[in-house]
């Protein structure tokens, strides 16, 4: 009996052999790194963390022109905003505007933010932030919708420049409209909302002229298939009056 207590008090004292637990070693957030200074075009500072700013080549090498620590950006503090939230988040925030608040049709509003939209899409192509230049132009999409026709074509015409590099995106943008118009008012183009902004650019008539020349193609193909359009007034919110 004593043995065997003895055994037993053996046994509990055995050491087992593990294996070393993996050394964890945590990536440095780009939140503790030092500030880089940036001045807008308004005078305005913006301190964004040197792990963030260094993420963008065209950002990184206009820091080595930079004066007394500060880099000179030649957007102003709006644009600004967007563009290091983005750059800092990935996400794309115009909740900085000072804009007074909007009077008159709802789509007073959205063309507001088509034109904040388009300065930020401008500045995005300039830096070669491909990730901003995409967002404003996911922000333009859902603002466009909003816009009567006639609205949406004058905007378009008067903000042609703007999309010189980036024409097949406008083309699509284009053509959705003019999808939609069709699928309200087969004759929209006979309308005063459609013909009244022709005649006042040779590059706008031309890109009006390309769509609608894809859309007559797709619609009779062969001569004999037509593609079924199914936009409606409603679930784009288009006024053709």
């Amino acid at each position: 009996m004593a043995q065997l207590e003895e055994e037993l008090k053996e046994d509990a004292w055995i050491e087992v052999e593990t294996e070393p637990e993996p050394a964890v070693t945590c990536l440095e957030s780009p939140y503790a790194s030092k500030p880089a200074m940036f001045r807008t075009s308004d005078g305005t500072i913006f301190s964004v963390p040197e792990g963030f700013a260094s993420k963008l080549p065209a950002l990184a090498e206009l820091r080595k022109e930079n004066q007394d620590g500060v880099t000179n950006l030649s957007f102003d503090k709006e644009i600004a905003h967007v563009f290091f939230h983005c750059l800092c988040t990935g996400t794309y925030d115009v909740g900085f505007s000072e804009h007074s608040p909007w009077i008159g049709p709802g789509y007073l509003k959205a063309l507001l933010e088509l034109k904040y939209s388009l300065r930020v899409h401008d500045v995005a192509k300039e830096y070669g932030f491909s990730a901003l230049k995409s967002s404003a132009e996911t922000h333009m999409e859902k603002n466009y919708k909003w816009l009567p026709l006639a609205v949406f074509m004058d905007h378009i015409r008067e903000n042609l420049a703007y999309f010189k590099d980036d024409m097949n995106w406008l083309h699509g943008q284009v053509q959705i409209a003019l999808e939609a118009a069709f699928a309200v008012n087969s004759f929209f183009y006979e309308s005063s909302a459609f013909l009244g902004n022709i005649g006042h650019s040779p590059e706008f008539d031309r890109l009006l002229a390309q769509v609608m020349g894809k859309m007559y193609r797709s619609m009779h193909t062969d001569g004999t298939e037509e593609v079924a359009w199914t936009l409606s007034k409603e679930s784009r919110g288009w006024d053709f009056q």
